[in-house]
């Protein structure tokens, strides 16, 4: 305030800065920085700083966006550059959706591919599976679909459940804009880049069972054009049904797919037919 400040205060030292706030909106300070002590200080004016840097409330919205895409899978396991990452986090925009709206219908050609996250309002996500999912303020959702061709069917919906809902969006074409291809340049992992994005049950060869147990089996298999080997975990959509198991799986899929830890099976493909649910792990030596 302008007048004196009679309590003790908050101590300052080497390393601190203040005046970020006076930076970001401009406004005159509300508060005084008084010395206690002699002291040496480095002082930086908002035009310089502007001048050098530009719009500190935009470079921290940027810094938290390319944060968010480090936290999704599709991008926390790929090989994108840094200065890559940074680029998309300068084109994401803001887009409005009325209640009932949908981004993607189940069933119909994929639409609006990419990179959703929820400022206000909430979506439902459901598939042919009957799993839904409702996702609210801060949750993403798109990067797993993101692999799939322009043109493909798509087996799950995307419904905005409330009105105005507000999203932040990084689409598939800005992304590519960036990086080149998707197919090629935002795979999970290196198995993944070529050749695990539309694979079918028939591309892979059963080496062994590991292990059966009462609703899945899960085997050694090796993809038929590159012979990696993988472990597949497969689950028969009868059984999740009548065993009321169908979002426990799920739960296991989102868990595993959004984890990336040395100590912990890295996911690196799911997919399905008319009968199962198949999970594609790398196996542990």
């Amino acid at each position: 305030d302008d007048g004196e400040y009679e309590g003790e205060g908050q101590l300052i030292g080497p390393g601190d800065f203040v005046g970020v706030w006076a930076i970001v909106t401009g406004e005159p300070r509300e508060a005084n920085f008084t010395a206690v002590t002699d002291c040496d200080l480095l002082g930086l004016s908002r035009t310089k700083f502007y001048e050098r840097f530009g719009d500190l409330a935009m470079l921290l919205e940027t810094a938290h966006r390319r944060q968010l895409l480090m936290n999704i899978p599709e991008f926390s396991r790929s090989r994108i550059q840094q200065h890559h990452m940074s680029k998309l986090a300068e084109l994401f925009t803001e887009k409005t959706f009325e209640a009932n709206e949908y981004i993607t219908k189940r069933g119909k050609v994929l639409s609006n591919q990419g990179v959703y996250v929820i400022l206000s309002g909430s979506v439902r996500i459901f598939d042919d599976t009957g799993a839904i999912t409702d996702l609210t303020i801060g949750n993403h959702f798109g990067g797993a679909y993101l692999h799939h061709p322009s043109g493909e069917i798509s087996n799950v919906g995307i419904e905005v459940l409330t009105p105005k809902t507000v999203c932040s969006v990084l689409t598939k074409s800005a992304i590519e804009s960036v990086i080149g291809p998707v197919l090629t340049n935002l795979a999970r992992t290196e198995g993944m880049r070529k050749h695990l994005m539309n694979i079918t049950i028939d591309d892979l060869t059963v080496k062994g069972i590991l292990r059966s147990g009462s609703y899945s089996v899960i085997s050694l298999v090796s993809l038929d054009v590159t012979k990696t080997l993988y472990v597949m975990r497969s689950v028969p959509k009868r059984i999740m049904v009548q065993e009321g198991r169908v979002s426990s799986i799920f739960r296991i899929k989102n868990i595993l797919s959004m984890t990336d830890h040395p100590f912990i099976v890295n996911l690196v493909a799911t997919f399905q037919d008319k009968n199962h649910l198949y999970m594609a792990s790398d196996p542990v030596q």
